[in-house]
């Protein structure tokens, strides 16, 4: 049994790297390049989702009229989009220090 694992292991090791297109049509051979390319269009699409949150959490916020109910919740959106930003951020910073 062990004889076929290791058989197997050393076949695939050996066998030529699976090449895929990513969506821009460039050639991805492994996992590095894949997440790369899936960070560059990811990257500007979260920006956009977390500008757009952040201007109507603000405007929940400016239309409140001192409600305290509607501020908290105004309040917890932004907080909560800041740190998906800061979190997409540092998952950039571990991507290019891993790299």
């Amino acid at each position: 049994m062990m004889d076929n694992v290791l058989n197997f292991i050393l076949r695939a090791e050996a066998a030529e790297p699976l090449k895929t297109h990513s969506s821009f049509g460039n050639p991805v051979s492994n996992l590095p390049q894949y997440v790369g390319q899936i960070l560059t269009w990811l990257v500007p699409v979260a920006i956009f989702i977390a500008v757009y949150g952040i201007l109507i959490s603000g405007f929940d916020y400016m239309r409140s009229g001192g409600n305290p109910e509607i501020v908290k919740a105004a309040k917890e959106r932004i907080f909560g989009i800041l740190g998906g930003v800061a979190l997409l951020i540092l998952i950039g910073f571990i991507y290019r220090i891993l790299i």
